[in-house]
């Protein structure tokens, strides 16, 4: 072959090469508008401010742009009670922070064009109150189950629970402050038969636990000052303290193949002074859940018996010296019950909460007022609530918040928080849940700025060991939203 031929082939190549390639056109300009020499300059067009968050702390706001009939480049000037914040933005959302709760703030933002033109909107708000909102979660070696909590003698909050540490069921207590961070952790060489019935109490220079077949005292720090079994008593379930430091312990006591109710006394370190069985009913099942120790200085048992078919829930107030009733007096509901717990109220009444099993023994929530001699007030019980309660307590407003697991199915077991009014209206019911888990709510205790700290078990809805268990903590508004 030539050269002659070879130069033209390469010729022809190079020629399809450059037909191929893209060419890029340019966009024609956007025709700008003519503005007649001397004409006056028209103003950027009016737009609307909305906010966008608001908070007690933060007010985060929005607006549609300004545009400028003229075409010129607009910008903003955004202010806060008058004082300039920025200037020359381009944006069209902004955030003040630092603002002060329940308090009024103008928003004011001057759009403005290259000829100085402007146009200026305002927006009024008034912050919220401020909530201190969140969840943490807490692990202490494997937890099995957070217990009880109440509040510290100095501060934050003190829980219980049952964890396993090196293979070995432990019982364990930890503090955590107010912002739900662990202050100290500790447990004890004590094997507990069971974490269901813990309760704890705060006696000023410690606190006082009841488990199942164990009574004992920690001091401040969490650290063991003493250790008793809770026999005769068979089970215990609730514990209290005298304005002595005397320890009360109430449970459910075996006698001759029927049970009753009974209560131990133990001095403040713990020696034993007496055991009181308690029978209501010459049918037997007797079992007391709860002690407390009143504000008139006696103590008001809570529990149930068995007065034909079926449980009813039983009150017994007691003399502190002998553990003898005073009176007593049971509720019948055509239901049979699981007492939990009893408190009483800021005007000497007492409530109590439990679960009621209805048809086909499905768990219902209940709660009942009494008054200070045993006298009904009101009850609640309802078939679409389905719960296990776990107790009850007295809200700053006087409200009531019953707290527990809320049971959307048969496995289900859902954060459960429900708020009464005093006359035991149900106000509101708050559900929280996460896939694959169940959510148990221990612990609930009213806080200064009107919120709730919650103390929950997190655990497996399917068996062990498919979901890590851990602890829960959430911190509420005055709804129950932690969120």
């Amino acid at each position: 072959m030539s050269n002659r031929i070879i130069f033209l082939l390469l010729c022809l190549c190079f020629a399809l090469i450059q037909c191929t390639k893209t060419v890029t056109v340019p966009a024609p300009e956007k025709p700008k508008k003519k503005q007649h020499p001397g004409a006056p300059n028209q103003l950027p067009s009016a737009f609307i401010i909305s906010v966008d968050r608001l908070s007690g702390h933060e007010v985060s706001i929005k607006w549609t742009p300004s545009v400028d009939p003229d075409y010129d480049l607009v910008s903003y000037r955004i202010y806060l009670n008058d004082e300039l914040k920025v200037a020359d933005y381009i944006e069209h959302t902004y955030t003040f922070g630092n603002l002060q709760e329940l308090s009024d703030y103008r928003i004011k933002i001057v759009a403005v064009d290259d000829r100085k033109g402007e146009r200026s909107e305002e927006l009024s708000v008034k912050t919220p109150k401020y909530w201190l909102k969140f969840l943490k979660k807490i692990t202490y070696g494997d937890v099995w189950a957070c217990g009880s909590m109440v509040k510290g003698n100095d501060g934050g909050y003190v829980i219980t629970g049952k964890t396993t540490i090196y293979g070995v069921p432990r019982f364990f207590s930890l503090k955590v402050d107010t912002l739900g961070d662990v202050v100290w952790q500790q447990h004890y060489d004590e094997v507990l038969d069971d974490y269901s019935h813990m309760k704890i109490v705060a006696t000023g220079d410690g606190y006082v636990v009841s488990a199942t077949r164990h009574v004992f005292k920690i001091n401040n720090r969490g650290e063991l000052l003493w250790n008793n079994n809770v026999s005769p008593v068979g089970e215990a379930s609730g514990c209290c303290v005298d304005d002595q430091g005397n320890v009360y312990v109430a449970g459910i006591q075996p006698a001759g193949g029927q049970s009753m109710g009974a209560v131990n006394k133990y001095d403040k370190n713990g020696n034993f002074l007496w055991n009181r069985p308690l029978t209501f009913t010459a049918l037997g099942g007797d079992n007391l859940s709860d002690i407390i120790f009143t504000s008139d200085k006696q103590l008001v048992a809570f529990g149930h018996t068995l007065t034909g078919t079926y449980y009813d829930f039983l009150v017994a107030k007691l003399a502190p010296s002998t553990g003898k009733p005073i009176w007593s007096k049971s509720y019948p509901h055509n239901l049979s019950t699981l007492p939990i717990r009893i408190i009483e109220t800021s005007d000497g009444n007492f409530v109590f909460t439990g679960t009621s099993m209805g048809v086909r023994l499905s768990p219902r929530l209940f709660v009942q007022m009494i008054n200070k001699n045993g006298d009904y007030v009101w009850h609640f019980v309802k078939d679409e609530h389905w719960a296990f309660a776990k107790g009850v307590t007295e809200a700053k407003d006087k409200s009531l918040i019953v707290y527990g697991a809320s049971i959307f199915s048969p496995y289900y077991l859902d954060f459960g928080l429900y708020k009464f009014d005093w006359s035991g209206k149900l106000l509101w019911q708050k559900k929280y849940e996460e896939s694959s888990t169940a959510l148990r709510n221990e612990g609930v205790i009213p806080t200064d700025d009107g919120g709730y700290f919650i103390a929950s078990t997190k655990a497996s809805r399917y068996g062990a060991g498919s979901v890590k268990t851990e602890v829960y903590l959430f911190k509420t508004d005055d709804q129950g939203n932690f969120e």
